[in-house]
């Protein structure tokens, strides 16, 4: 791959570390990361307009470069990928850090093909698929097959919970955020444009908060309370944000790489053996917003014995 870099480019250069998502290396003291582009071609050209907005109103994020044929997109066999110069792919967020950036990025214009705020329609979607892969290809994967029922019952109950919070929906501010939000939050993810999506705040939040109960239970909660209290989120975001925290997609991710032959089917059992961790998480997490506002409860969490 360096051969590539080097002919669009015409950098001599040294893979420094290489992930399913990028390439990292340095170049003149500047770090660099070169990535496979997995979006929509319409995606693309917003996403642009996306990164200048940014960089309009000093937000971090990390800057396209052009190659010697002046585009931002190149083409190596039948993948596109794109280079990008980065200020620290190591530098992490905190869930202050990520309100406060996320507070800069309200958008205003109509990016509809990022717009991701539709998550009854969009999760009911993924389930239909998921569902189609485990029928065709279920013999293939048996610890998938014998699991995917308790996440599918949970991405239903996450389903449910967002719908019935629409009858709490009033005029809704979409802004900047990211189709995965990890823990650790670094840099390297949360500043590279190609996993920015259109959407509701609690987006981000739900999707760090999740990844970050599956470490610690006790940490995760304490930046729930501190990112409620700090943002004063009205019914509508507290039960929008729940339903993100029932919605598995930390199961489901590893389920399509899986699938699509990029990961070892062994890797999910890290996740299936926590399931009784998290479910304590959910009733706790559960306790925690009902202070805040009357959300809806789910018997077979609010009634889990701690």
């Amino acid at each position: 791959m360096e051969e590539r870099i080097e002919h669009f480019y015409k950098w001599i250069i040294k893979i420094l570390k290489e992930t399913p998502n990028y390439l990292y290396f340095q170049h003149n003291h500047c770090d660099y990361l070169f990535c496979k582009i997995n979006r929509k071609s319409n995606d693309l050209e917003l996403l642009l307009e996306v990164i200048n907005e940014c960089i309009k109103k000093r937000a971090e994020t990390f800057r396209p470069i052009k190659n010697i044929y002046g585009l931002f997109f190149s083409t190596i066999g039948q993948d596109n990928y794109i280079l990008l110069e980065c200020n620290n792919v190591k530098k992490e967020y905190t869930i202050l850090d990520m309100i406060k950036w996320q507070n800069n990025m309200l958008i205003k214009k109509n990016l509809s093909a990022l717009n991701r705020s539709n998550w009854v329609y969009l999760w009911s979607q993924k389930i239909d698929y998921l569902e189609y892969q485990i029928h065709e290809l279920g013999k293939k994967y048996p610890t998938i097959v014998n699991s995917f029922s308790y996440y599918d019952g949970l991405a239903e109950n996450a389903i449910s919970y967002a719908y019935q919070a629409q009858k709490y929906r009033s005029n809704d501010k979409l802004v900047l955020s990211h189709q995965r939000v990890h823990y650790p939050n670094i840099s390297a993810e949360f500043d590279n444009p190609l996993n920015y999506v259109i959407d509701i705040k609690v987006r981000d939040i739900g999707e760090y908060i999740k990844n970050l109960a599956l470490d610690n239970i006790e940490y995760a909660l304490i930046d729930l309370k501190a990112a409620i209290e700090i943002e004063g989120y009205d019914i509508y975001h507290l039960s929008m944000l729940y339903a993100r925290l029932l919605y598995p997609s930390y199961y489901f991710d590893i389920e399509e790489r899986i699938i699509n032959d990029s990961e070892k089917e062994e890797t999910i059992l890290s996740i299936i053996e926590k399931n009784e961790q998290y479910e304590i998480f959910l009733k706790k997490a559960w306790n925690l917003l009902r202070n805040y506002a009357p959300i809806e409860q789910i018997s077979w969490i609010t009634k889990k014995e701690l």
